[in-house]
């Protein structure tokens, strides 16, 4: 494999970041971007189905078409300081956490890019606002948000 072809959403601010993070990260593989609505795709991938826009696709120079949560797992692989963990991730016992972990983004992908459209600056700015609790030793936001894992 030479080439792994990532087909992204180009109107989903979290899609942009994303891209934004793969292409400066060390790679073993080359991770190309690719808009899934664009020309390019449709030519270079005639017939393929595209997805959603809340399903990640990838697709590589050989041909191989990975979708959703293993489209994530194989981005991970191309990188190289995340190759150990696509490996842990592909395995049976935490597999079910990767694709809660994708599906929890995809889901919400419509919130989280509404967060991320701005600068940096912008979002760290609107994360800070978030009021946090850590009275109890455990850190969370303030009643309504996140439940600690402890509780039952």
């Amino acid at each position: 494999m030479r080439a792994l072809y990532v087909l992204y959403d180009p109107h989903c601010a979290l899609c942009q970041r994303c891209m934004r993070f793969l292409a400066d990260e060390p790679q073993i593989v080359p991770l190309r971007g690719l808009r899934r609505d664009g020309e390019q795709a449709a030519r270079m991938f005639p017939g393929l189905d595209p997805g959603s826009g809340d399903d990640l696709v990838l697709v590589s120079d050989e041909g191989a078409v990975y979708r959703g949560p293993d489209a994530f797992i194989v981005c991970l692989w191309a990188l190289v300081r995340y190759r150990r963990w696509a490996h842990r991730l592909a395995r049976p016992g935490l597999r079910p956490l990767a694709r809660a972990a994708f599906d929890g983004l995809s889901a919400h992908r419509g919130s989280i890019s509404r967060l991320f459209r701005g600068s940096d600056d912008a979002v760290l700015e609107r994360l800070r606002a978030v009021p946090v609790r850590c009275d109890d030793g455990s850190c969370m936001p303030a009643p309504g948000g996140w439940k600690p894992l402890s509780a039952g």
